[in-house]
Parts: C-alpha cells; structure tokens; sequence
C-alpha cells in the first residue's frame, strides 16, 4: 500500500505526511461520468511526482501527500475544492449547490515507529466526517503528532 510505504519513509527521514479524503457531496443521486470528471481534476490539484491521487472508494478519493506542510495540505484542499466546482457539473440533488461539490479531510503528520496507516486514515476520516457535519463543500483539518 502507498500508504505504508510513505508512512516507513516520513519516519525514517522525520518528515510529514499528509492525507486528504475527500468525499463527493450528495453522490448517491450522481453517475460515474461525475466520478471520471472529479478524479481527472484531482490528478491535475497534485503536481509533485511523489503525490497521489487515487479513488478510495465509490464517491470517495485520498490525496496522499508526501513532505508537505500542514500550510500546503490545507491550501491544495482548498484548490481541490475550488476546482471541483470550477467544473460547473450541473447537481439538482444537492442541498449545498446548484454543483457538483466536495468535502475533505485533512490530515498531516509527522510518524512515528509506532504510527500506523490505519490511524492516519481514521484521524482524517474524522476530518471528513466532521466537514460533513459543518455544512460540505469544505475541509476540516485534523492534526496530530503521533
């Protein structure tokens, strides 16, 4: 997994790691033309060749984010954002706007030996979750030192 093996390098070299998931609001009433254009624009948010943008799951996708600042997490989820509703994706289902939005979580950190993928993913499922609960169409950030 990506994860893991971003995860043993950030440890060994004490640098962070950042994660985003990141949610496609009100999906259910959406198509998978909808998720081929969300996922192509994510591709192009990431620029650096260690970064990753991947589907995580039916309308769900992670950034993963080697040696990057919480600043720098926190500005791409916010590119991220900007950019998914830049597509102008037309979605009546939606309750937050007339468009296609997202929601993320943001998650950095800098691991330890003991600091294991699935806490990195659970902390920034939280974030999700709880940009979720704020109202979508943002990110929240969850930070941690472990």
């Amino acid at each position: 997994m990506a994860l893991e093996k971003e995860l043993g390098r950030a440890c060994r070299y004490q640098y962070p790691i950042a994660l985003i998931l990141i949610d496609i609001d009100y999906f259910k009433a959406y198509n998978d033309i909808c998720i081929q254009q969300v996922a192509l624009t994510l591709n192009s948010v990431v620029k650096r060749n260690a970064d990753m943008a991947a589907r995580y799951g039916g309308e769900e996708f992670v950034l993963l984010l080697p040696d990057v600042s919480l600043q720098n997490a926190e500005k791409l989820a916010a590119i991220a954002l900007q950019a998914i509703v830049d597509l102008g994706i037309p979605h009546e289902a939606s309750k937050v706007n007339p468009f296609v939005t997202i929601s993320a979580g943001v998650s950095v950190c800098i691991p330890h030996l003991d600091t294991s993928p699935r806490e990195i993913i659970q902390r920034t499922d939280q974030a999700l979750y709880d940009a979720k609960v704020k109202g979508r169409n943002c990110f929240i950030t969850n930070t941690h030192t472990k």
